[in-house]
Protein backbone atom coordinates (compact mmCIF):
# COMPACT_ATOMS: atom_id res chain seq x y z
CA UNK A 1 0.00 0.00 0.00
CA UNK A 2 3.19 2.54 0.96
CA UNK A 3 4.11 1.79 -2.43
CA UNK A 4 0.91 2.76 -4.29
CA UNK A 5 1.31 5.93 -2.17
CA UNK A 6 4.60 6.55 -3.00
CA UNK A 7 4.17 5.97 -6.82
CA UNK A 8 0.18 7.96 -6.90
CA UNK A 9 2.51 11.15 -4.75
CA UNK A 10 5.34 10.99 -7.03
CA UNK A 11 3.75 10.91 -10.60
CA UNK A 12 1.37 13.17 -8.73
CA UNK A 13 -1.69 10.88 -10.33
CA UNK A 14 -5.12 11.13 -9.26
CA UNK A 15 -7.19 8.44 -9.20
CA UNK A 16 -10.63 9.25 -9.86
CA UNK A 17 -11.93 10.33 -13.61
CA UNK A 18 -13.66 13.32 -11.87
CA UNK A 19 -10.94 15.15 -10.33
CA UNK A 20 -8.71 14.43 -13.34
CA UNK A 21 -8.14 16.45 -16.56
CA UNK A 22 -10.45 13.67 -18.01
CA UNK A 23 -13.94 14.69 -16.19
CA UNK A 24 -14.71 17.44 -18.76
CA UNK A 25 -18.06 17.57 -16.94
CA UNK A 26 -18.98 13.77 -17.59
CA UNK A 27 -20.07 13.11 -14.03
CA UNK A 28 -21.13 15.27 -11.03
CA UNK A 29 -19.12 14.52 -8.03
CA UNK A 30 -22.12 15.42 -5.52
CA UNK A 31 -24.16 12.38 -7.16
CA UNK A 32 -21.51 9.81 -6.39
CA UNK A 33 -21.33 8.30 -2.93
CA UNK A 34 -18.49 6.71 -0.82
CA UNK A 35 -19.25 3.62 -1.33
CA UNK A 36 -19.01 3.98 -5.37
CA UNK A 37 -16.10 6.35 -5.19
CA UNK A 38 -14.21 3.41 -3.13
CA UNK A 39 -15.17 0.91 -5.13
CA UNK A 40 -14.50 2.70 -8.82
CA UNK A 41 -11.02 3.24 -7.17
CA UNK A 42 -10.72 -0.28 -6.05
CA UNK A 43 -11.53 -1.39 -9.71
CA UNK A 44 -8.89 1.33 -10.89
CA UNK A 45 -6.79 0.23 -8.68
CA UNK A 46 -6.57 -3.50 -9.36
CA UNK A 47 -6.55 -2.66 -13.17
CA UNK A 48 -3.19 -0.99 -12.19
CA UNK A 49 -2.07 -4.75 -10.18
CA UNK A 50 -2.78 -6.33 -13.24
CA UNK A 51 -0.83 -4.06 -15.73
CA UNK A 52 2.05 -4.13 -13.50
CA UNK A 53 1.94 -8.25 -13.31
CA UNK A 54 1.42 -7.97 -17.32
CA UNK A 55 4.32 -5.64 -18.00
CA UNK A 56 7.06 -6.82 -15.41
CA UNK A 57 5.72 -10.66 -14.52
CA UNK A 58 8.15 -12.06 -16.97
CA UNK A 59 10.92 -10.83 -14.35
CA UNK A 60 10.10 -13.50 -12.13
CA UNK A 61 11.52 -16.52 -11.14
CA UNK A 62 9.04 -18.80 -10.72
CA UNK A 63 7.25 -20.75 -13.24
CA UNK A 64 4.06 -20.33 -11.91
CA UNK A 65 3.64 -16.69 -11.58
CA UNK A 66 5.02 -16.90 -15.46
CA UNK A 67 2.05 -19.15 -16.47
CA UNK A 68 -0.67 -17.12 -14.57
CA UNK A 69 1.38 -14.09 -16.78
CA UNK A 70 0.44 -15.76 -20.25
CA UNK A 71 -2.78 -16.91 -19.47
CA UNK A 72 -3.76 -13.23 -17.64
CA UNK A 73 -2.52 -11.35 -20.91
CA UNK A 74 -4.29 -14.10 -23.36
CA UNK A 75 -7.42 -13.94 -21.65
CA UNK A 76 -7.28 -10.10 -21.79
CA UNK A 77 -6.19 -10.18 -25.31
CA UNK A 78 -9.61 -12.84 -25.84
CA UNK A 79 -11.69 -10.94 -24.06
CA UNK A 80 -10.70 -7.57 -26.16
CA UNK A 81 -11.79 -10.13 -29.17
CA UNK A 82 -14.94 -10.48 -27.91
CA UNK A 83 -15.88 -7.51 -26.35
CA UNK A 84 -14.17 -4.82 -27.63
CA UNK A 85 -13.16 -3.36 -24.66
CA UNK A 86 -11.84 -3.84 -21.05
CA UNK A 87 -14.22 -4.97 -18.85
CA UNK A 88 -12.49 -3.13 -15.74
CA UNK A 89 -12.47 -0.01 -17.51
CA UNK A 90 -16.37 -0.43 -18.74
CA UNK A 91 -16.89 -1.44 -14.90
CA UNK A 92 -15.29 1.47 -13.27
CA UNK A 93 -17.15 4.33 -15.67
CA UNK A 94 -20.09 2.55 -15.00
CA UNK A 95 -19.71 2.86 -11.56
CA UNK A 96 -18.64 6.33 -12.06
CA UNK A 97 -22.20 7.42 -13.75
CA UNK A 98 -19.99 8.11 -17.09
CA UNK A 99 -22.45 6.68 -19.72
CA UNK A 100 -20.26 6.36 -22.86
CA UNK A 101 -16.72 5.54 -23.54
CA UNK A 102 -14.98 7.89 -25.01
CA UNK A 103 -10.90 8.40 -25.60
CA UNK A 104 -10.59 10.30 -22.32
CA UNK A 105 -12.02 7.25 -20.40
CA UNK A 106 -9.34 4.57 -21.41
CA UNK A 107 -7.23 3.53 -19.00
CA UNK A 108 -3.96 3.50 -21.08
CA UNK A 109 -4.38 6.43 -22.20
CA UNK A 110 -5.09 8.18 -18.74
CA UNK A 111 -2.16 6.21 -17.15
CA UNK A 112 0.25 6.97 -19.94
CA UNK A 113 -0.74 10.73 -19.68
CA UNK A 114 -0.24 11.44 -15.54
CA UNK A 115 3.07 8.89 -15.79
CA UNK A 116 4.02 11.15 -18.81
CA UNK A 117 2.23 13.88 -19.47
CA UNK A 118 1.99 13.19 -23.39
CA UNK A 119 -1.73 13.01 -25.05
CA UNK A 120 -1.98 9.89 -26.99
CA UNK A 121 -4.98 8.40 -28.57
CA UNK A 122 -6.80 5.40 -27.85
CA UNK A 123 -5.57 3.49 -31.00
CA UNK A 124 -1.82 4.32 -30.20
CA UNK A 125 -2.12 3.42 -26.52
CA UNK A 126 -3.89 -0.22 -27.55
CA UNK A 127 -1.20 -1.17 -29.79
CA UNK A 128 1.43 0.05 -27.42
CA UNK A 129 -0.13 -2.08 -24.46
CA UNK A 130 -0.52 -4.99 -27.15
CA UNK A 131 3.24 -4.63 -28.02
CA UNK A 132 4.28 -4.83 -24.75
CA UNK A 133 2.19 -7.54 -23.41
CA UNK A 134 3.15 -9.67 -26.22
CA UNK A 135 6.93 -9.43 -25.83
CA UNK A 136 6.37 -9.87 -22.08
CA UNK A 137 4.30 -13.23 -22.58
CA UNK A 138 6.56 -14.40 -25.77
CA UNK A 139 9.91 -13.91 -22.85
CA UNK A 140 7.68 -16.02 -20.46
CA UNK A 141 7.12 -18.81 -22.94
CA UNK A 142 10.79 -18.77 -23.53
CA UNK A 143 11.78 -18.38 -20.08
CA UNK A 144 9.58 -21.69 -19.23
CA UNK A 145 11.05 -23.90 -22.22
CA UNK A 146 14.55 -22.80 -21.12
Amino acid sequence: ILFFIFIFKTFKIKISMYTSKFSKGKEDKSKLSFSRVLISNIVFLTHILIMIYIAFGWLSPIDWMLWGLIFLYLGTELLWKITGSCILTDFERKIRGIPESTPETFFMVRIIYYITRMEVSPEKSIIFVKIWGRIACLISIIRLLY
